[in-house]
């Protein structure tokens, strides 16, 4: 598996900053601001075997989607969705633990780095509000059938 944020956090290492979610936010945005916001997207390319098969998690942007498209075959973007109070119960110790900073932290994504987009191009959508043996079971299913869309 690999993750957007797992470049950031190799950021923040080399320059000596703590590996915050607010650090790393900010971080990204840098990054994207001076090499474009497909930024991410070319490092973790870098880490990617054509040979093998990957889960990405954490894309933000529609051109970190496109960069990550146009080199790897097979490639599907699967949204995985849960309903707001189920996302906020699930944080973990790092997120913002008020409510409304962290759907804030949601908005600033949707709004400024395209992460709607990125929702709105997404192939399939599994919405996962209940356990994590249900999400495994779609998350099968649904490979079953990408499997046998593309043979």
């Amino acid at each position: 598996m690999l993750v957007f944020s797992d470049i950031l956090v190799e950021e923040a290492k080399s320059r000596a900053m703590e590996p915050t979610k607010m650090n790393l936010s900010i971080l990204g945005d840098e990054l994207r601001k001076g090499m474009g916001n497909a930024a991410l997207a070319k490092k973790l390319l870098d880490k990617i075997d054509p040979e093998e098969d990957y889960v990405i998690s954490g894309f933000r942007s529609p051109e970190e989607v496109y960069a990550i498209q146009n080199e790897v075959i097979d490639f599907c973007l699967i949204f995985v969705d849960a309903d707001k109070s189920t996302r906020f119960k699930r944080r973990r110790p790092e997120d913002p633990q008020a409510e409304n900073e962290f759907f804030e932290r949601d908005e600033r994504d949707i709004e400024n780095k395209g992460l709607g987009k990125v929702l709105e191009i997404a192939d399939f959508t599994i919405v996962n509000n209940g356990s994590v043996d249900e999400l495994y079971k779609k998350t099968e299913e649904l490979l079953v059938k990408i499997e046998g869309e593309s043979e």
